[in-house]
C-alpha cells in the first residue's frame, strides 16, 4: 500500500536569499530579471543562505555573481516565496536592492541574461505567484 505523500512544512523546506532588484527612471520603477542557469526562466537573483554570511550578505552575494550588480540593500526583507527548482522546494527570504552599479563583467555573465523591465512586464515574465505578488506589492509601496 502507497504511503500518501505529506506537504513539507517551513521547517522541511530549505531557506534561500535574493534580492529584488530595482531602479527609479523617467517611467516610474523598473525591475531587472536575470535568467536562470538551466531552464533559461526569468527570475530573481537568489541562492543559497551561506552560514558564514548570513542572509542579507549571501542576498548581496548573489546579486553579484548572477546578475553583476550592486547596490542598497534594505535590512528588513520585503517578504518570501516558494521556488521549485530542479533540486525540489526552498523559500526564498527576498530583499529589495536599489542597484547603484551595473557591472559589465561577473561571474555568471556568461549563463545568465539580465534585462530592465517595467513592472507589468516583469510581473507577466516571471511564472512564480507568489513572486508576482511580492513585486506588486513592492511597486505599490515603492510608488
Amino acid at each position: 500500500m502507497q504511503q500518501p505523500q505529506t506537504m513539507p512544512t517551513d521547517r522541511d523546506i530549505p531557506r534561500q536569499a535574493g534580492v529584488l532588484p530595482y531602479r527609479r527612471s523617467e517611467h516610474g520603477l523598473d525591475i531587472l530579471l536575470v535568467t536562470s542557469s538551466t531552464r533559461k526562466r526569468w527570475i530573481i537573483p537568489k541562492g543559497n543562505i551561506e552560514s558564514q554570511l548570513g542572509e542579507l550578505e549571501s542576498a548581496r552575494q548573489e546579486a553579484f555573481e548572477e546578475a553583476g550588480i550592486r547596490g542598497s540593500i534594505r535590512r528588513v526583507p520585503i517578504g518570501s516565496y516558494v521556488h521549485v527548482g530542479t533540486g525540489g522546494p526552498s523559500e526564498v527570504i527576498v530583499y529589495a536592492m536599489e542597484v547603484q552599479t551595473l557591472l559589465n563583467t561577473w561571474p555568471e555573465a556568461c549563463d545568465r541574461r539580465r534585462e530592465w523591465m517595467r513592472i507589468q512586464a516583469a510581473r507577466d515574465r516571471i511564472l512564480e505567484p507568489d513572486l508576482q505578488r511580492l513585486l506588486l506589492e513592492f511597486a505599490e509601496d515603492a510608488l
